[in-house]
């Protein structure tokens, strides 16, 4: 995996690095925090949709490779009573 970071150079400046970095994918996890198919702000909701395809791309490759995707949503749960996501 390339790890992106932001790192202060001799200038006190920050700038991208890009390094290679390793570990056991079956001793990581990705936590998804409150990723909503919706929201009052419809500008949020535009971002959250202009990344998800990315982000389920990346979840699937991890996944794939045995890491554990935590999903945290938000407090909102009732809102998605009964649906069959919730029934797993």
């Amino acid at each position: 995996m390339v790890l992106q970071k932001r790192a202060e150079d001799e200038s006190g400046k920050f700038r991208p690095v890009k390094e290679a970095v390793y570990w056991k994918p079956e001793q990581t996890a990705i936590i998804v925090c409150d990723m909503w198919d919706d929201h009052t702000c419809k500008q949020a909701a535009k971002r959250v949709a202009e990344m998800a395809p990315a982000m389920n791309e990346t979840l699937k490759a991890a996944r794939e490779k045995g890491v554990f995707i935590i999903h945290a949503p938000s407090g909102r749960m009732n809102f998605y009573a009964g649906t069959p996501q919730r029934q797993r």
